[in-house]
């Protein structure tokens, strides 16, 4: 349910636990006066306070963030079995993959043991070219797997902004990702 004044999306925003209670009085002093949920969003993602993400999920009346010790950032994008988020580890301070196992699957078995299977396949990889694993984990029905998050564009985007990559930088990332599937190949994947 959408929150449509300050004071349901402050509440939201406190419901979420996103923000500890001095920066949750930094939000409150910083949006007071504003009456528009977007409004608010937007001040406190421009302050850094919370992602561009969290504030659509706030101003849509969502307030979960967390799954287990993991805060959610951002959604990078949906896979076949659920939706992949930019986390970060509440104690450790490090920014993480996690790829998730969308709830309507977990309640199939085949797609618990193919989502299992996947995370231990990865696991077997240690590579400089590849993401590493560093954890799968359950919360109730709910089946994860903790990456590695590398920072920085990824070859699309440099080519979406930058245009073709001149031939001997294409076949140099030819070469490094043909490396980096061999090592996954040679592990029977």
């Amino acid at each position: 349910m959408a929150v449509n004044t300050w004071d349901d999306f402050i509440g939201v925003l406190e419901k979420s636990k996103l923000l500890n209670a001095s920066r949750l009085a930094e939000a409150r002093r910083l949006t007071a006066g504003l009456v528009e949920p977007t409004a608010i969003a937007r001040k406190l993602v421009q302050q850094n306070l919370i992602s561009r993400w969290q504030a659509g999920q706030l101003v849509a009346g969502r307030h979960t963030f967390f799954i287990s010790k993991y805060r959610l950032i951002d959604l990078l994008g949906t896979e076949p079995l659920g939706p992949v988020f930019l986390a970060e580890h509440t104690q450790m301070d490090r920014r993480v993959v996690l790829k998730t196992l969308a709830r309507r699957e977990g309640n199939s078995a085949s797609s618990v043991e193919r989502f299992l299977h996947e995370a231990q396949s990865l696991a077997t990889l240690d590579h400089r070219n590849l993401s590493h694993v560093y954890d799968v984990d359950r919360e109730g029905d709910f089946y994860y797997l903790v990456m590695e998050y590398v920072q920085g564009r990824n070859l699309q985007q440099a080519v979406d902004s930058d245009g073709p990559l001149p031939v001997d930088a294409a076949a140099g990332f030819i070469a490094l990702a043909a490396d980096a599937l061999s090592h996954a190949h040679q592990r029977g994947i």
